[in-house]
């Protein structure tokens, strides 16, 4: 499934960054990877929400393809961050004993990694909608593959952590441009990179203060099942 959906995601950014594409025949290629993937992977009817579960599914994949293309938006940002989820998603993973999915996070973080040395600013070489959105498709695979094993609330909150930056980012730049009425997926600098940067900070102060962001939300991302389990256990209603 990550495999074909990859593939698929990978192809439609190439095409986009080679000849362009209208959004709307992206979106749909995003949401026919998504489909792809979760079929594969047998990840249909694993959260406890019903039709709603696989709604939530596919909101995600292609929420977080999207906010990682949108995150592309300096150099260093979206290959920085993916390399700090893909770090905590590989702790996770080995941790609980899934090691097949933590190879799988140490490949993405050896390819990033390598090409990070090029991409930090002043940049060489760049991600594209290509890199960015198979960032994207990779890290929301990995987040689904945990939730179907890992279905409580609190485990749903692990995911949700790691990748939380590029949400917020997403949401902030969504709600701006929607109440600017200007259209979403065009775009301007308006991200919270360009804010901070528009406050004085060095293009590299602005990476270095939102990899620690995105490493300390990483972290935090470890805790919510053995915090909360430690928390119920006090609990009067066991």
């Amino acid at each position: 499934g990550v495999l074909l959906g990859g593939l698929l995601v990978l192809g439609l950014g190439l095409w986009d960054d080679k000849f362009g594409m209208r959004p709307g025949i992206k979106f749909f290629g995003q949401i026919i990877a998504a489909f792809i993937f979760l079929l594969v992977s047998q990840s249909f009817g694993k959260l406890n929400f019903g039709l709603l579960g696989d709604l939530l599914f596919f909101l995600w994949m292609v929420g977080l393809m999207n906010a990682f293309n949108f995150l592309d938006n300096m150099d260093g940002l979206c290959s920085g961050i993916s390399v700090l989820a893909a770090a905590a998603f590989a702790v996770i993973f080995i941790l609980t004993g899934q090691v097949s999915l933590g190879i799988i996070c140490l490949a993405l973080i050896g390819a990033l990694s390598g090409f990070l040395l090029y991409n930090f600013p002043p940049a060489k070489i760049f991600l594209g909608d290509a890199g960015s959105m198979f960032n994207g498709f990779i890290l929301s695979a990995l987040g689904v593959l945990f939730a179907k094993r890992n279905s409580s609330f609190n485990q749903l909150l692990v995911p949700m952590l790691v990748l939380s930056y590029p949400i917020f980012d997403i949401s902030l730049v969504t709600f701006t441009r929607a109440k600017e009425g200007r259209k979403i997926y065009k775009g301007g600098k308006d991200h919270s990179s360009h804010r901070l940067m528009n406050l004085g900070f060095h293009p590299r102060k602005t990476l270095s203060s939102i990899y620690l962001i995105s490493l300390g939300l990483g972290i935090t991302g470890l805790l919510p099942s053995s915090l909360l389990s430690w928390v119920f256990s006090f609990s009067p209603w066991g």
